[in-house]
């Protein structure tokens, strides 16, 4: 029913809010790669990493450097 209202899996859903709250993060605080990764909630950082790529195009460094 999740897909049916919002065009997305419950599980897209999270993922994709977890990958804006990184995407703050990373914007508006100077914490590292790690600790960000970890106050979204994952514990997989390879699999952050995964993700973090296919949403945003590019690394979580990358983002930064190309924001700053």
């Amino acid at each position: 029913i999740t897909k049916e209202l919002f065009g997305k899996s419950f599980k897209e859903l999270i993922v994709d809010e977890r990958m804006e709250k990184a995407r703050a993060a990373f914007l508006n605080t100077s914490l590292s790669v790690g600790d960000v990764i970890r106050s979204v909630g994952y514990e997989n950082e390879s699999y952050f990493m995964k993700q973090f790529r296919q949403h945003m195009n590019c690394t979580p460094s990358q983002y930064r450097n190309k924001i700053y």
